[in-house]
């Protein structure tokens, strides 16, 4: 792929009839799959690999993880509760939900094909490798199970999972505090044509500590409607039409903990995805978290939101939140 790259670039530079002096600046391209660019791969690199402004953020976000299965009773009022936290900080909350157990897959998650109901697998690879991860020692006893920024908020590793009533305590004490350690901002590209396209992620390290991080991607699948078993307060049984939101599809890089960033030289790393809409979902039904974590304790320093595409819907929510009213169709608001 790289020499692809280099070559496409070679013959850009030859060919230019511009009197011109064009400058490129030295980037280790990484291996990403060209084919969702829909022309030559030469010109994405030279003409639509974005750049950053300098990142004004000072608010340290949150994310949640909720540990859920489709027959966990209890686990419908703990997303109740996650959502109206969310609700409470729009834009500094956010949330995946992870169908996993202590150990993997419980009953909470099983699943049968064959069957009439609870026929779909809601877990994925790297979601069972969380459950097994977090198995032992952090205070996983069963679903749900809950995390905000992976803290400990009793002094020992036991006290990382917490009841979802204290939820909002948790954010509380996380917005209160502010620690913000590093700045992420992202951009993706995103062309129709393929379906797919590029995620571009910068992460600003704004402290004198220099522990080892990583850089996580969620791929996230905005909602869907599915079966799930409901507690009695909310009537009991069964339902089909549930819906489910914020559903962990995996990791951009298949990766559980993601990319180790070096800021040996510089206090900016920058790190690039390709990524193609996953069979059945719509592009405009995804969204990606992005996070900064502590390679020993887990610790989630900082996260964003990223859409994979915006809808018009989108826009006009985001827009109206910055007093802007202004529609636009366009496919990504950062091309």
């Amino acid at each position: 792929m790289k020499s692809l790259v280099f070559f496409s670039l070679f013959a850009l530079l030859i060919f230019n009839t511009s009197c011109d002096r064009v400058e490129i600046a030295y980037r280790d391209i990484p291996d990403l799959d060209s084919t969702f660019y829909p022309g030559v791969w030469g010109d994405y690199v030279l003409n639509e690999w974005p750049t950053f402004e300098q990142n004004t953020n000072t608010q340290r976000n949150i994310l949640i993880d909720k540990f859920t299965g489709h027959t966990c009773t209890p686990c419908v009022t703990a997303a109740n509760i996650i959502r109206g936290v969310k609700d409470n900080n729009h834009d500094r909350v956010f949330y995946a939900s992870i169908h996993a157990g202590p150990g993997g897959i419980t009953n909470f998650q099983a699943f049968n094909q064959s069957a009439d109901s609870f026929f779909t697998n809601h877990t994925n690879a790297i979601s069972l490798a969380y459950g097994a991860y977090f198995q032992t020692g952090f205070g996983f006893i069963g679903n749900p199970g809950v995390l905000v920024n992976k803290e400990l908020f009793g002094g020992s590793q036991s006290s990382m999972f917490g009841p979802s009533a204290d939820t909002q305590n948790r954010v509380n004490q996380i917005i209160q505090a502010n620690d913000l350690r590093y700045n992420i901002q992202s951009i993706f590209n995103y062309f129709p044509e393929t379906q797919g396209g590029y995620l571009h992620v910068e992460v600003e390290k704004i402290h004198q500590d220099n522990p080892d991080v990583d850089l996580i991607v969620y791929i996230i699948q905005d909602s869907l409607r599915d079966w799930q078993s409901l507690p009695t307060t909310l009537g009991g049984g069964n339902i089909s039409d549930y819906k489910h939101t914020n559903k962990h599809l995996g990791n951009i890089d298949n990766q559980v903990w993601g990319q180790r960033l070096n800021f040996a030289e510089e206090n900016k790393v920058y790190k690039d995805y390709s990524f193609g809409k996953p069979a059945g979902i719509e592009p405009e039904n995804i969204h990606f978290l992005i996070f900064v974590s502590d390679a020993q304790t887990r610790r989630d320093y900082q996260v964003i939101r990223k859409k994979m595409v915006y809808c018009l819907l989108d826009s006009i929510k985001l827009n109206s939140r910055i007093f802007n009213l202004t529609y636009t169709t366009s496919y990504n608001l950062n091309r």
